[in-house]
């Protein structure tokens, strides 16, 4: 399953699977398993209440007063929904400079973990995450090459 939704978000997206691949290992897991959000609302990428369907409460980096208290995240009905509503998130503008890093012309001489760290840190910058851990997603997208390696063969 996770291979083709990778494949899926890379589609829409344009980002390298190896990129989508560390930012859901960061947003949809806990302790190498999936996280109550992705397991109980499809939403693989913590995002936050849109106004827009249904939504579920969980603990994140939202504070009333000074406490923290729990944050409404986005709930998706299904697979698609998932897909679309992530996509749509790292397909916002602010966004768009991230992605010129996959094009050689932007890239000339970079190796792919500089291409990779690029992407995350602008990612970042551009205010995708609320912690630094850039350097973090870098690391483990570059870890889904080796992961990768051991995926079934699929033909797209």
């Amino acid at each position: 399953m996770y291979d083709d939704f990778f494949y899926s978000m890379h589609k829409k997206t344009n980002l390298p699977i190896s990129v989508i691949y560390a930012f859901f290992v960061i947003e949809a897991t806990s302790n190498g398993l999936e996280s109550k959000l992705m397991m109980k609302a499809l939403n693989p990428g913590g995002i936050k209440y849109t106004g827009k369907g249904s939504k579920m409460k969980a603990m994140d980096d939202c504070y009333k007063k000074g406490k923290k208290v729990p944050c409404d995240f986005q709930a998706y009905k299904d697979y698609n929904a998932m897909i679309d509503g992530w996509s749509n998130v790292m397909n916002l503008p602010r966004y768009k400079n991230c992605k010129k890093f996959i094009y050689a012309k932007y890239n000339r001489g970079m190796k792919p973990k500089d291409i990779v760290n690029n992407i995350c840190k602008c990612f970042w910058k551009s205010g995708y995450h609320t912690s630094n851990q850039w350097k973090v997603r870098s690391n483990i997208s570059t870890e889904y090459w080796t992961v990768k390696a051991s995926f079934p063969n699929l033909e797209y």
